[in-house]
């Protein structure tokens, strides 16, 4: 112990008169450390988002939607189908085994009126447990419920844009706004919900019974698609083929002709968003990689240099008892130090990034500790090994040779 303070000692009057050089391995080491900081924590914040946005917006639950992606080169589109019907919401509900909750609906574009407020908005027609399946909450008032459905009820809830792009501060309970012409009561405002994993704000959302916009707001009988809450993953294929048998039988589809729907499972948009985060972490890594190997190459080149500028000192220390194992322990450790400070520096200003990263991209704050132990070893192993064939030059330094340049 008492022989290691000696060698901070030493190595600290070192870095004192060294302070340029010093600072240049440092940095290089850092530049390491800070990569690999913000990659890791960026990328679990990353992956975290993404898994409370699935669990937020309905738990094992599928979008059944009315029409097909149809590829053409690089891009995708979508092709609407006006061929999914109730009749459809009610064979699937009744018929395949593992479905808990089915719950249709139809969304479109609109103008919301009140007073002199005009506001473009997106209207979606929905059965009353789509709240629950959704995870919506109410701050004021309260949901439709199933009466207002089968009453074809004028009635209406705003997301919390709406209620505050319509009335500001003013209570929306109670008063009549018109959509496509026709008022709608307000009946409930619902608490900040923010997008879900599609882009869609359902925050900017004025929801309605499903039998009103069929009848008295569109004049349509087909539905956009339908949430089907299913009672376990394991049993998705199952269901998807049954659901699937169902609609082809429904729609009349034979033999190889198209679906003209789509069976959306977010656990594979989960995949994908997942493996988009592993494509970015990975180049992090080779980032850091690059980073390390710089700044390895840094540490090695001015831990040379200072072996040829301090062969006076070795020999001295040599003349006075030093052994070559006490010179390559001290080369050593200063290489190592210089990987740890450039380590600690680096993981501090990583953790600064990160944060300001989170609090602009509206990312959930997930520090990796993982990441903070593999920044600190890397910076001392790369440390440690660029300053092994520096330390053992200087261990054989002639001490008769390097007294004759006093």
């Amino acid at each position: 112990m008492k022989k290691f303070i000696i060698y901070l000692r030493i190595v600290h009057g070192v870095f004192s008169a060294f302070k340029v050089r010093t600072a240049l391995a440092i940095f290089g080491v850092l530049l390491g450390a800070l990569s690999l900081v913000l990659v890791n924590n960026i990328s679990q914040s990353l992956k975290t988002k993404v898994e409370i946005e699935v669990s937020k917006f309905g738990e094992n639950t599928i979008t059944v939607a009315s029409g097909r992606l149809s590829r053409h080169g690089k891009g995708g589109l979508f092709e609407k189908a006006k061929t999914m019907k109730l009749k459809d919401v009610e064979m699937i509900k009744t018929n395949v085994h593992g479905v808990k909750m089915v719950s249709p609906f139809i969304k479109r574009g609109g103008v919301l009126r009140y007073g002199f407020n005009n506001i473009s908005s997106n209207i979606l027609g929905i059965y009353d447990n789509y709240f629950s399946l959704k995870k919506l909450s109410i701050s004021d008032g309260s949901i439709f419920g199933i009466e207002n459905v089968n009453n074809n009820d004028r009635v209406c809830v705003l997301g919390s844009e709406v209620k505050e792009k319509l009335f500001g501060k003013d209570d929306a309970v109670g008063k009549t706004v018109l959509i496509y012409r026709a008022p709608f009561v307000v009946v409930g405002v619902l608490e900040q919900k923010g997008s879900d994993l599609n882009g869609t704000n359902l925050d900017d959302m004025v929801y309605i019974p499903l039998t009103t916009f069929m009848r008295r707001a569109t004049n349509v009988d087909y539905i956009d698609g339908m949430e089907v809450v299913i009672d376990s993953w394991d049993n998705f294929e199952k269901i998807k083929n049954n659901i699937t048998k169902i609609l082809r039988d429904n729609h009349k589809l034979y033999g190889d002709a198209k679906d003209d729907f789509t069976i959306i499972n977010p656990v594979d948009a989960l995949k994908i968003q997942n493996e988009t985060v592993g494509i970015v972490t990975f180049l992090g890594i080779i980032t850091a990689g690059i980073s390390y190997l710089i700044g390895g190459l840094g540490i090695f080149s001015i831990m040379i240099l200072s072996v040829s500028l301090r062969k006076t000192e070795v020999g001295i220390r040599r003349a006075v008892g030093a052994r070559k194992r006490d010179i390559f322990r001290q080369f050593l450790l200063e290489s190592g130090i210089v990987g740890l400070v450039g380590s600690s520096i680096g993981i501090v200003l990583g953790i600064v990034i990160s944060l300001i990263v989170f609090r602009v991209a509206d990312l959930p704050v997930v520090v990796s500790i993982v990441g903070l132990l593999i920044s600190s070893i890397m910076s001392f192993l790369v440390g440690m090994l660029s300053g092994v064939y520096p330390a053992y030059t200087a261990s054989k330094t002639d001490p008769i040779n390097a007294l004759r340049t006093l």
